[in-house]
């Protein structure tokens, strides 16, 4: 009997995920670092998370002097990758 295909099959899995490595290394990156659009995109959400942090602080400090202030991380290319 011949054996059946599986989707499951561990060669299976490894040969997708590697195709899918090597497309984000090469293809993707490269593409998105060069995309005028894209990079507008994250600065714009970078500023814009900014003034919501900013906004955030302002008020949490007006509730409560005494309180940490609220740090958030800028956005990079590899958090979309």
């Amino acid at each position: 009997m011949s054996k059946k295909k599986s989707y499951m099959d561990i060669h299976n899995i490894l040969n997708e995920s590697i195709i899918k490595k090597v497309f984000q290394w090469f293809v993707a990156t490269p593409a998105l670092k060069k995309s005028k659009k894209f990079q507008d995109s994250l600065k714009q959400l970078n500023k814009d998370v900014k003034e919501f942090e900013d906004a955030l602080n302002d008020q949490l400090s007006d509730i409560n002097p005494d309180a940490k202030k609220i740090k958030v991380e800028p956005y990079k290319l590899k958090d979309f990758i």
